[in-house]
């Protein structure tokens, strides 16, 4: 288990079989008062941890009949190449969050293996290692928490973790060693691993485990860190005289790498569950047990308060009843303890009464105890009380009273006959007390009277709890509707599909005892008629609680658009309810901090226009630039809340406001379709609105012309096959060309010209080519070459590259 440096060393000199880091092979251990978990199987320095295993065979020692044990053969790994797996399981590896982390295996058994590193970002290993191999598993310990790996999924393996390839992986908190999550509230004095498994030892004891069918999988020992009582460690913690008053809080990290869910229970202790799988939870549940499903983690705190008795022992076991070893007698199985150093009180003797001495010390009082408490004033409480002389004389109770704060003594009147042993019973008017608290003492009297009995305080609470408002130390949560505003589409989280309405309730004098709310009542509401809400750490039982009701969706679109207003109110253990009389219990009364206004709004949001600026909208290819696309809307509801836009159908990029810069540097030459749509704060989208973005590039074009032996020859070409033709974005309007240069000759010798050339805007041009010569055989060999010219494309003041135009002459 996880204790002090020195218990660790003296577990050093005990020679466990396993290495002394592994939480698994000294049962439960404790760590040191950093709460560092010390481990042979990881190394961690400078943001990186490396780990070790070994996968191999071995024998378990298991209890039996009487005092004897049996061998079982078993699986498991240990952290060094020498070491033995005398139990199943292997060594925790303990890494810190933000740990890029590397576990190397190698395989010492006759088959394939593999590892699975549950709750961990890394691919699934479906090939593992093979036998005398070795493989590396790396990944980054991004989340803290208690997590199991266990042999990996390969084809036909389903046996190995059962027979013990199975381990914890402890991730700390980068906040501090001493919590088990980033949250304060996890904070722990000490912790222990409770990794639960079982054997069946015909699958152990087969000869061919591969062939096992693990659907006869049917446990025969049921362990506790690899054994079953009475062999387990317990879990040594501090003399609780040593405590603070806020008492120890002990972290149990339970790991399930059986095959059989398990409900592990504490027996005198209750339970705070704060974590599954990894997962802190947004509600903590309290309890004494929590099943745990096989693969599954569960995190709790259990809270050893400072008045507990020095060597005390809590039971951590399986409330299942899985309480056996085989088909031996006696306790056994899943089954250790909490054990509180010290040493606790001697027993005490019974008297020994040699003949009847004199009677001279009054009766005890015990069992004081008042009906109702608290009181809310307006009745009568019942006081009950037991006189018992049986051991300071054995004289028979002749009589008791009662004092209220100290007061004059009321006689109380007896339920039964005069005996050594008597009851007593008393009525006290409630409504005589002021409101507060009141001790209350009895004392009986034989012959003699005896010495008051302890106080026990009567609670007079006259006043109802307050909404949104704490009593020290807790903190004031004020009521608030998440979400609000709302369009009754929209859940509190992906999982609960409902507006979820809370507030913490305080009462001055008791606990609070129940919770509602009403969405537009008619005054008066009734009490105890309204949505009830839930407590938020799982029950009503202090005096300043966080209440919640999840209001279904269904619920919130049956509302008409525009504010309604919630109220909340609670009631406390002397039945108190808020609001509750004819004067309180208006609109006009309710208290501010207990209501709040809920706006549904169902109406989606309208887009007037969408334009990109500048240039409408039109870039060059390639160009450093950003466009701006500006939307104009309306929201008639909650009002505008910013929105998203979608560049060619991609991913929704979101924006605030109603405008939004696009870079264009990596787009490609065309027209690309933004489509843009407008959201309001009740979640609302509006429909989408799209407008073109433009990206222009001219296009490299090439024409051939055949000479003929005249001395001047006209051509064009026109628009349909102009130099426009195929440039982009296509057949989009209002696109013209512009010549840079040209033609001029660059390729051939004769000495034709293009002696007259005309590039319209529509992409058109018209040419005359001039050839020279005495006679056509020459000026039409004079012609003949390549001429090239070059143009930019232009749209809505944005000019295109260059492009080149070849023509060539034949």
């Amino acid at each position: 288990m996880l204790t002090s440096t020195n218990n660790f060393k003296a577990l050093k000199r005990k020679a466990l079989p396993l290495a002394v880091a592994s939480l698994i092979g000294s049962g439960l251990y404790q760590a040191p008062a950093s709460a560092i978990l010390p481990t042979s199987a990881c190394s961690s320095a400078s943001g990186a941890a490396t780990c070790t295993l070994f996968a191999k065979t071995g024998t378990a020692t298991l209890p039996s009949a009487g005092a004897t044990t049996v061998l079982v053969p078993t699986w498991g790994y240990t952290g060094t190449v020498g070491g033995t797996v005398v139990q199943p399981g292997g060594p925790v590896l303990v890494v810190n969050q933000g740990d890029v982390v590397t576990v190397t295996l190698t395989n010492n058994l006759t088959e394939t293996t593999g590892l699975l590193f549950q709750g961990q970002n890394l691919p699934p290993d479906t090939t593992g290692v093979v036998a005398g191999g070795t493989k590396s598993y790396t990944f980054t310990a991004s989340a803290p928490g208690t997590y199991l790996y266990e042999a990996g999924l390969l084809e036909n393996k389903q046996h190995q973790p059962a027979l013990g390839l199975y381990g914890a992986l402890v991730v700390r908190p980068a906040a501090s060693a001493t919590q088990a999550y980033t949250d304060v509230s996890t904070a722990f004095n000490d912790e222990a691993l409770v990794l639960v498994s079982e054997i069946d030892t015909a699958l152990n004891n087969s000869a061919n485990p591969a062939l096992f069918d693990m659907r006869k999988f049917a446990p025969k020992y049921f362990l506790i860190n690899g054994k079953a009582h009475p062999s387990p460690d317990v879990v040594t913690l501090p003399d609780p005289t040593t405590y603070t008053s806020a008492g120890f809080n002990l972290l149990l990290r339970y790991v399930n790498a059986g095959v059989k869910h398990h409900s592990m229970a504490t027996l005198g202790l209750r339970q705070q569950f704060i974590a599954n799988d990894g997962n802190l939870i947004a509600n903590p549940r309290n309890g004494v047990s929590e099943t745990i499903a096989p693969g599954q983690t569960v995190d709790a705190i259990t809270m050893i308060p400072a008045t507990a008795v020095s060597g005390s022992k809590f039971a951590v076991y399986d409330a299942g009843l899985n309480l056996n070893n085989s088909n031996t007698a006696g306790m056994g199985g899943m089954l250790t303890f909490v054990a509180l150093a010290g040493t606790a009180p001697a027993p005490g003797n019974p008297p020994a009464i040699p003949g009847n001495p004199p009677d001279t010390v009054g009766p005890a009082t015990t069992g004081v105890a008042m009906v109702p408490n608290p009181s809310n004033g307006t009745g009568t409480v019942v006081l009950n009380a037991t006189g018992n002389d049986t051991t300071t004389g054995n004289s028979n109770v002749a009589s008791a009273n009662y004092a209220i704060d100290g007061g004059a003594a009321t006689p109380m009147n007896p339920v039964d006959a005069d005996a050594p042993v008597r009851s007593f019973t008393a009525n006290i008017n409630a409504a005589g007390l002021t409101e507060g608290t009141h001790p209350v003492t009895v004392t009986s009297t034989d012959t003699i009277a005896g010495l008051p009995s302890a106080a026990v305080n009567l609670i007079i609470d006259k006043s109802a709890p307050t909404v949104g408002t704490a009593i020290l130390p807790a903190v004031a949560v004020p009521i608030s509707a998440t979400p609000n505003p709302t369009n009754g589409a929209i859940g509190v989280n992906s999982s609960t599909a409902a507006v979820r309405v809370q507030a913490s309730l305080s009462d001055a004098f008791s606990t609070v005892a129940a919770g509602e709310l009403f969405i537009d009542p008619a005054f008066p509401a009734p009490v105890g008629t309204g949505i009830i809400l839930v407590p938020s750490d799982g029950s009503f039982n202090t005096a300043t609680e966080t209440g919640y009701a999840d209001i279904p969706l269904a619920t919130i679109l049956a509302l008409s658009n525009g504010p309604h207003t919630i109220y909340m109110r609670g009631k406390d253990a002397a039945g108190n309810w808020g609001n509750a009389t004819a004067a309180t219990n208006t609109a006009a009364a309710w208290p501010a901090l207990a209501k709040l206004t809920l706006t549904v709004d169902k109406v989606v949001p309208t887009i007037s226009s969408a334009t990109l600026s500048p240039n409408s909208g039109t870039v060059a290819l390639g160009a450093a630039s950003t466009l701006t696309l500006t939307v104009v809307g309306s929201d008639v509801g909650t009002g505008l809340n910013g929105g998203q836009y979608t560049l060619d159908g991609g991913v929704a990029i979101p924006f605030v406001g109603l405008s939004a810069s696009i870079a264009t540097n990596t787009l490609l030459a065309g027209t690309h379709a933004v489509s843009v749509r407008l959201k309001d704060l009740a979640g609302n989208f509006s429909t989408a609105s799209n407008v073109a973005l433009n990206v222009v590039s001219a296009v490299n074009d090439s024409y051939n012309i055949n000479a003929n032996t005249s001395t001047t020859q006209n051509g064009n070409v026109n628009a349909a096959a102009g130099v426009l033709g195929n440039d982009q974005p296509l057949g989009v309007a209002g696109r013209t060309a512009t010549l840079v240069s040209g033609p001029t000759r660059t390729f051939g010798a004769g000495a034709g010209t293009i002696s007259s050339f005309t590039l319209n805007t529509n992409g058109s041009f018209i040419y005359t080519l001039t050839g020279v010569g005495a006679n056509g055989t020459a000026r039409q060999t004079s012609k003949r070459g390549t001429f090239q010219f070059t143009y930019r494309e232009n749209l809505n003041g944005v000019q295109s590259a260059p492009a080149t135009v070849t023509i060539t002459v034949n």
